[in-house]
């Protein structure tokens, strides 16, 4: 027992993989405001508004052949890109870097795709977010926000990397959310730029929304550059 190795970051996280990789199998994991799960006899894939996915406590479902190939492909994706950060050939910044890519095409195609109700229901995150003071809570509203301007884009593909990018991230990097909007000054400049966000939206202003997206991607980078060895599992 003395002479027994400790487990190192890379062989823990494979390890986390597996296990992960498996609840995928069986339906179990999610990655982020949609998710697929078990239902029996066919996978469910939870799609539609905002209201949709629970933001006000209730729960929508549907079933068909679309919306499992939908569900296998975000799962393909997400357990790949796990893999790979298990192996240490990706990190958070890369995957980050893929997410603000993909959240400045999303907002380009939701100025045109965007209905009345998904804007409305992006303001209303933005001024829950405003109002919450549970750090576990805040990190909820917050993926709910950038979930729902990557619905409100469209593109079912864009959506489904984003959050293949999102379970990844939930996955590997403990309470990261929720870390990030801990304080009272992290919190408030990051809904800023939400807050933002959605008035370049309401407003159609492209370079507005580019200009706030651009700046919560930079603000997340340089908070987690200080803080990286506090969120990445170790065991």
């Amino acid at each position: 027992w003395k002479n027994r190795k400790k487990p190192t970051k890379a062989s823990s996280n494979i390890s986390r993989t597996a296990s992960w990789r498996a609840s995928c199998v069986r339906g179990e994991a999610s990655s982020g405001a949609g998710d697929c799960a078990d239902a029996g006899s066919q996978p469910q894939f939870r799609s539609g508004s905002a209201a949709d996915h629970g933001y006000d406590g209730s729960d929508f479902s549907q079933q068909g052949s679309g919306n499992y190939i939908t569900c296998e492909f975000q799962k393909s994706i997400a357990e790949t890109m796990g893999m790979m950060f298990a192996m240490s050939q990706i990190n958070y910044q890369q995957i980050s870097q893929i997410r603000y890519a993909l959240e400045q095409q999303a907002f380009a195609l939701a100025i045109e795709q965007a209905s009345d109700s998904q804007m409305e229901a992006l303001e209303e995150l933005v001024k829950r977010l405003d109002r919450s003071m549970d750090e576990q809570e805040n990190a909820r509203i917050d993926k709910q926000i950038h979930f729902t301007l990557a619905q409100a884009s469209g593109n079912v593909l864009l959506l489904n990397i984003l959050e293949a990018c999102s379970g990844v991230i939930d996955t590997f990097i403990r309470n990261m959310r929720a870390e990030i909007l801990r304080t009272k000054e992290a919190k408030e400049a990051l809904n800023l730029c939400h807050r933002q966000i959605a008035e370049a939206l309401r407003n159609k202003d492209n370079a507005a929304g580019k200009d706030a997206l651009d700046r919560h991607f930079r603000m997340i980078d340089k908070i987690l550059e200080k803080m990286k060895n506090t969120f990445y599992v170790k065991r």
